[in-house]
């Protein structure tokens, strides 16, 4: 395997922190929202006894406010909680308690531990391991429940700062790559990327999910339909014409199948012209294995304006969504487009549309 595909992997970008606090500056409101406020970032250890499994997390939660939805993000393989911040500082300037799970076995410890350390091969069998593509899922459904539980008004053992400040009837679900793979499992998809399952991971708490790059077999359109049928919550899709990684060899386009034949579901594709699948992830702490391939990466002017484009749109979609908001409903049919421009293209599809 080419040394200049390994940085085709990465399932974020080497974009600076500097550009990063910019697009996050209570400075720059954007349409989705007013001027944003200040965030509180907390890091737990959670563990989960049924499974035996430690789930640590960052959480991004507004100072100041109360009936704050929830959103769950789920990192792409070989990443950790402490990857993709701009999203989560950004949702949770906007009115959202964001929080961002590890998931042990397919996260930044498969590059930075052991023999062979920063190997593709390691890469490549961490996400053909069924265990992790289930071990993620429950890791989502733990957190949902960890959060309603933790944070209730009487409950002892909880994050102090969101104690009775949640609206836990609005929770979405995000994620890049494997991670959003991750989110169409919980989401109600069938099968996840090379992996036979069997039992349902749909968590019907969440009511809709952002879902970047998701990683797709080339199979018959039948087998698609099946597998994607029980998806029937909104859903935003995002991915680009160069968005492909050596870790799935069946191409760009594949990664718009799942909106394809998602049948059942209201939902918006943005296809960026260009668009790798770096340009989705941001972020400023990562371990030296990462590092030395980000370097290698290289960044594209479009990058900067595109993820402008991610965080507008997905904050009008979770505006939408979880606080019901119809003005950012109507951006959404009405503006997107136009926002979006010569960065790439934008479909819409009801439920029951093909």
């Amino acid at each position: 395997m080419s040394t200049q595909l390994l940085p085709m992997l990465l399932l974020f970008s080497a974009w600076s922190q500097h550009l990063n606090d910019c697009l996050l500056s209570p400075q720059n409101p954007d349409s989705s929202g007013k001027k944003a406020g200040e965030v509180v970032v907390l890091s737990e250890d959670w563990r989960d006894d049924k499974r035996q499994r430690t789930v640590p997390v960052r959480i991004y939660a507004p100072a100041t406010g109360d009936k704050l939805p929830i959103i769950v993000f789920s990192h792409g393989l070989g990443g950790s909680r402490d990857g993709y911040s701009y999203l989560g500082r950004h949702w949770a300037q906007n009115g959202f308690v964001v929080v961002h799970p590890e998931h042990e076995g397919s996260d930044r410890d498969v590059l930075e531990r052991g023999a062979g350390a920063g190997n593709l091969k390691k890469l490549e069998q961490a996400a053909a391991d069924p265990r992790n593509a289930m071990n993620r899922a429950q890791d989502v459904r733990f957190v949902i429940t960890q959060m309603i539980d933790k944070v209730q008004p009487g409950a002892k053992d909880s994050t102090s700062v969101l104690k009775g400040r949640l609206n836990t009837a609005k929770i979405g679900a995000a994620g890049h790559s494997f991670g959003a793979n991750t989110t169409m499992l919980v989401s109600g998809l069938q099968a996840g990327l090379r992996i036979p399952v069997t039992e349902s991971q749909k968590d019907a708490r969440i009511v809709a999910a952002v879902a970047m790059s998701i990683p797709v077999n080339r199979i018959a359109p039948e087998a698609l339909d099946r597998m994607y049928e029980d998806v029937r919550i909104p859903v935003l899709h995002m991915t680009g014409t160069k968005d492909s990684s050596p870790i799935d060899l069946h191409g760009p386009e594949t990664r718009r199948l799942p909106f394809d034949h998602s049948d059942n579901s209201n939902r918006t594709l943005i296809l960026f012209t260009d668009g790798d699948h770096g340009v989705f992830a941001a972020s400023p702490e990562e371990g030296s294995s990462r590092r030395r391939i980000l370097d290698r990466l290289r960044s594209t002017e479009n990058y900067a304006p595109m993820q402008a484009v991610i965080l507008e749109s997905s904050t009008h979609f979770w505006n939408s969504w979880l606080k019901d908001d119809k003005e950012s409903a109507a951006w959404l049919k009405e503006k997107l487009k136009e926002r979006v421009g010569q960065l790439g293209t934008v479909e819409h599809r009801a439920a029951g549309e093909k």
